[in-house]
């Protein structure tokens, strides 16, 4: 069978009418192992990647304090007054009390050095949103296990994520825990628990167990950068709301929508009374002129749309890496080519969950190049430079579209139709 090695073609289930054929994880030994050697190596390469930056060095990631000290910073952010610097309202210090906090303080009683502990956590990111990706992919049935390799790490190294590592993981937090938290809804909507073909898993028990698990990974994202982390909850929302009528959408919704409120109170509230009681920074701080400038809709796909990127202090870039991917020739011109496979995945046929990855990525570009140009764009600056001053940073919605474009690549990689002959599978005329 073209395009698949003889252990592969074993695993590959012949299609029925109108189906087509895939390749099933877990039909073969060899398979599996070679799958499994496969995946560990890349999360070994993304590991790799993440400590071989300035070893020996801590780099400036959020609070540097949070790398010397954990302990010390966990112990003032579980109250909202601090009496360092003569007093002050922290600003969403609670967000770090978990999952980042307890990591970096483990790390200290371990005795690790402060640079390996947070090369870890930057790896330990990079991981979950590869394996998150690349689960996400099989659940949906998109794409053969090479091709789910290739989507998850494009997913994982995206420009916008590349470019908060190292400066402001936050932010990447809440994308790479975004696979997990549309994983268990996938179960729960299909009826499919994990390993078992039926089994009631949409059922009323089933839908409250997919609710928990993916408010565990709404949890995860923290609450360093709350914004953020609201952004990537359009995900799931819209996954749900895209499934077919009759499906008991509405009792998933509601069960989610508890489970995220739950999920996020232990920092929303410290949030919300800061934002009652502390002075209001936001009036002083970028504006939507400039947060919008550069979300143009070349800029969105691409994933260069931060307006910090392009920002240069005394002749140098202020984030390099993310102004190499916005301004230099090659970097452009690869992640255009990035962006350019997705797209076209997504246009191509017989792509499963059509109708939630285009509505997802329409949703992420819409938001983001509303405020940037067109008749939209003057009540857009109004509304983020006012009542909606929290969300001027539209970049933060760039899960939206990253997610989408990830699984269009995996499934553009997928073999052709196959379909079943005497003796053999072969290609369809």
């Amino acid at each position: 069978m073209a395009g698949l090695t003889p252990a592969e073609a074993a695993a590959v289930r012949p299609a029925g009418p109108g189906e087509e054929a895939e390749v099933v994880e877990g039909g073969d030994v060899d398979v599996r192992l070679r799958e499994r050697l496969r995946t560990l190596l890349c999360c070994l390469c993304l590991v790799l990647l993440a400590t071989a930056t300035r070893p020996g060095r801590i780099i400036a990631d959020t609070k540097i304090d949070m790398a010397v000290n954990p302990l010390g910073f966990l112990g003032r952010a579980l109250h909202l007054w601090d009496v360092e610097q003569f007093g002050q309202l922290q600003n969403q210090a609670a967000g770090y009390l978990f999952p980042m906090g307890p990591f970096y303080a483990l790390g200290h009683l371990a005795g690790m050095p402060a640079w390996i502990t947070q090369r870890l956590w930057l790896g330990m990111l990079l991981c979950a949103a590869f394996l998150g990706a690349r689960r996400l992919a099989a659940r949906l049935g998109i794409g053969t296990p090479g091709g789910r390799l290739i989507g998850a790490l494009a997913y994982a190294l995206s420009p916008h994520a590349l470019a908060s590592l190292g400066t402001n993981s936050s932010e990447y937090l809440p994308l790479a825990m975004l696979p997990w938290m549309v994983l268990p809804l996938v179960t729960a909507a299909s009826g499919v628990r994990d390993g078992e073909e039926g089994g009631g898993g949409g059922r009323g028990g089933g839908r409250i167990r997919a609710a928990a698990r993916s408010g565990l990974a709404v949890a995860c994202c923290g609450g360093i950068n709350g914004t953020a982390t609201l952004a990537v909850l359009a995900v799931p929302v819209l996954f749900v709301l895209t499934r077919r009528r009759g499906s008991a959408r509405p009792r998933l919704l509601a069960w989610w929508g508890a489970a995220a409120v739950v999920a996020t109170a232990w920092w929303s509230v410290p949030l919300f009374l800061l934002g009652r009681y502390a002075f209001s920074w936001l009036l002083y701080t970028e504006k939507a002129d400039t947060t919008t400038s550069t979300t143009g809709l070349v800029n969105v796909f691409r994933g260069a749309e931060r307006w910090v990127n392009f920002l240069t202090v005394d002749g140098d870039a202020w984030w390099p890496l993310g102004h190499a991917f916005a301004t230099r020739t090659l970097p452009m011109l690869c992640t255009g080519a990035v962006a350019a496979l997705g797209v076209a995945g997504l246009a191509r046929s017989r792509l499963p969950e059509r109708t939630f990855l285009l509505v997802t990525l329409l949703a992420g570009v819409t938001v983001m190049v509303a405020g940037h140009s067109g008749p939209l764009a003057p009540e857009v600056w109004r509304l983020i430079d006012g009542p909606l001053a929290p969300f001027r940073n539209l970049y933060k919605f760039d899960g939206l579209v990253r997610l989408p474009l990830a699984l269009g690549i995996a499934h553009l990689l997928a073999p052709a139709r196959l379909r079943r002959t005497p003796g053999r599978l072969g290609r369809t005329p």
